[in-house]
Formats: structure tokens, C-alpha cells, sequence
């Protein structure tokens, strides 16, 4: 292993009132030097900037409005970064602020340049700090959660293993603050429908993400090949240990057998969908062998796609069954009916290397 997300809730950050938890973040920074001393590289995925701001400010409860929350982040933000470079300072370790939003992932250009970012830092030797740049996201287009943001960074940083620090030991079969008949599951192969129903909702009153968003995460992570462990926060002490392989409590998730490529997972997790191309049965088989779409299978689309974009490939009924780069737009693929019955239509509309299929 050679590097990891470290993803760090709120409740854990935040205590009760909005006050940072110096305490937590001086064990947890204690924890990623050793891992350092180790010859980990380690990147930080953090809440908390809306609720420390809310504390800043005095107020009674998280805002529901946008701008008020927006100004909470901008105030909070600061606030968190300074309790951070204070305990990696102690460890004479550098840490680097990224804020981000949903579209700096979307499009390729940017991620790329964001991949550069993190190497360039891992290689400084630099702890990256990221968070959603709340304070200029709007809703339509927030991750909503930063469960959700720690998978897809995972995968731009190419990381091996992604820690959710929760405010509970991991995967229960219930919700063992409400049945205390729920049985803890340690490990998981495989994320199915039965999984799925074993997630509720968020308990904590200044936090967004729940289990739902975990397993979210967790199907993102497994999917790219990467194992995930959801971690108690209040085993923080031991993060290190577990991290190299001791046991300790937490839910670990197995890497699928998919074990996609770096740009066929951007392709399916991360990349803006700005369109769809339908396809008959011939096609959809050829796609599903990995081979590249030509033009005789496409039987229809929708969308404004350009050449380079992204679009959904989906059988006659609907059913989308792969994401992958388009080679042509629209309007050229809207002539493809007529064209594909010519005997040099052999050109790929979408070529096999830029093809992730649905799981």
C-alpha cells in the first residue's frame, strides 16, 4: 500500500455548540505522521467548515437557507484549516488547503490538472486538506455529502485504501442505536440490494451523511478496485495499526474484480453524462465483448453532446448498460443511420479503451 484517504466527519471534528475538537484533530494528525514515518503518502478529506462557522458566529443550529450556510463554510473554513496546520506543525509536516466542487471532477481537463496537484504535493511530502468549497457551491450541484467527495478523490489520487472515520464501529445489519438486536458485520465482499436496506439515515446534528452515503462511497471505492474501512472515531489512537493491517473493529469492503483503469473510473463515477446514444442488440453485445461502438448499432439519441464528452450507452428499452466517450456529436451521430450502411462505416463512435461498463 502506498497511499490513502483519510475522510473525517463533522461530529468528529465539531463538538456540540460549533467549538473546533483540537483534542480529536491533534490524535488524528499524530496518527497520519506515523503513517508518513512509514512511507504512507496521505491525503485528508474533511467536513466541518458550516458547522464550525456556525459556532463562530454563536448561532443555535445549522442554517437551512444557502447564503447563510455559505457564509457559516466561509467563516468555518478558516477556522478548521488553522486548527489543522497547527497539529501538523508540532509534526513538522506541511498541509496544502483544496477546495473543490462537483464540476472540478466532471470534466476531464480539470481532473487531470487536479491529479497533478496531489502528486506534485505527495511528492513535497505535503498532506493535502480537501473540502467541498461551500461557500461557493450551489445546491443543484453539491456532492450533498463528503463521503462522496473522499471516494472520487480516492480515485484522482489513485489511492489504495479509503477510511471513512464515522461515529460508529461500521456496517450493523440495523441501527444499533434504535434495535439492539443489530449484529456487526466486519467485512464486506460484495454490495448487493441486502447491503443496501442494512443502511439508515444520519443520527448527528451537524453532519449530512449517513450509511447510505458510505455504501455509496463504498461501490465507488470497490469499483475502482480499492479497498474501504469505515472507523470508529473513538479508536482513533490505534487508525495507524489498522491501517497496517492489526486487527481492530470497523467494516472493511473488498475491491470488486472489476479493478478499473484510472480513466475508465473517472469515465463512470465522476464524469459530466451530457447525453445518451440508444443501440440495437448487435451493439450492445459488441460493447459488452469491450469492443468499440461503430455506427450500424446506433438506433438512436438525445442529449447535447459534443465530440469528447461523455454520454450514456443504453439498449433500445432504456436499460443504460456502459458510459464512454464520444467521438462525434450528435448531430454527426444523426446521420449515422444512413451512413451506416455504407460498407466504410467502420469508424468507432465510441472506442473500446473509452468504455466503462455498468456493474
Amino acid at each position: 500500500m502506498k497511499r490513502i484517504v483519510i475522510k473525517i466527519g463533522s461530529s468528529s471534528l465539531v463538538k456540540t455548540g460549533g467549538k473546533i475538537n483540537n483534542e480529536f484533530i491533534y490524535t488524528l494528525v499524530s496518527e497520519i505522521a506515523k503513517m508518513i514515518r512509514g512511507g504512507l503518502d496521505v491525503c485528508v478529506v474533511t467536513s466541518g467548515a458550516v458547522a464550525s462557522g456556525v459556532g463562530k458566529l454563536g448561532l443555535s443550529e445549522k442554517p437551512k437557507s444557502l447564503d447563510k450556510k455559505q457564509a457559516c463554510a466561509a467563516i468555518g473554513q478558516m477556522n478548521l484549516m488553522q486548527a489543522y496546520e497547527q497539529a501538523f506543525d508540532v509534526f513538522d509536516i506541511k498541509c496544502a488547503q483544496i477546495l473543490v466542487n462537483h464540476d472540478d471532477f466532471g470534466n476531464r481537463d480539470r481532473t487531470e490538472r487536479m491529479t497533478d496537484t496531489f502528486k506534485r504535493l505527495f511528492f513535497y511530502g505535503v498532506v493535502p486538506v480537501v473540502n467541498e468549497n461551500d461557500a461557493l457551491a450551489v445546491e443543484e450541484i453539491k456532492f450533498g455529502d463528503n463521503d462522496t467527495l473522499s471516494a472520487l478523490v480516492t480515485i484522482v489520487t489513485e489511492s489504495d485504501l479509503l477510511v471513512l472515520i464515522s461515529d460508529i464501529d461500521g456496517l450493523y445489519t440495523a441501527n444499533p442505536h434504535s434495535d439492539k438486536t443489530a449484529e456487526f458485520i466486519s467485512r464486506v465482499g460484495k454490495i448487493d440490494e441486502t447491503i443496501e436496506k442494512m443502511a439508515g439515515t444520519s443520527d448527528s446534528s451537524v453532519g449530512t451523511g449517513g450509511m447510505i452515503t458510505k455504501i455509496k462511497a463504498a461501490e465507488i471505492v470497490t469499483g475502482f478496485g480499492k479497498k474501504m474501512l469505515i472507523f470508529n472515531k473513538s479508536g482513533i489512537n490505534s487508525l495507524y495499526d489498522v491501517v497496517c493491517g492489526k486487527e481492530g473493529k470497523g467494516t472493511l469492503f473488498e475491491p470488486t474484480e472489476r479493478n478499473l483503469s484510472v480513466k475508465k473510473a473517472w469515465i463512470y463515477f465522476c464524469a459530466n453524462v451530457k447525453g445518451r446514444i440508444y443501440v440495437d442488440k448487435g451493439a450492445e453485445k459488441a460493447v459488452k465483448e469491450r469492443k468499440s461502438l461503430l455506427p450500424v448499432g446506433i438506433t438512436g439519441s438525445e442529449g447535447g453532446f459534443s465530440a469528447g464528452d461523455v454520454v450514456e450507452l443504453a439498449s433500445e428499452d432504456g436499460n443504460v448498460f456502459a458510459k464512454g466517450i464520444v467521438n462525434y456529436s450528435r448531430a454527426e451521430t444523426g446521420i449515422f443511420n444512413e451512413y451506416s450502411k455504407t460498407p466504410n462505416s467502420k469508424r468507432g463512435v465510441v472506442h473500446a479503451d473509452n468504455i466503462a461498463l455498468s456493474f
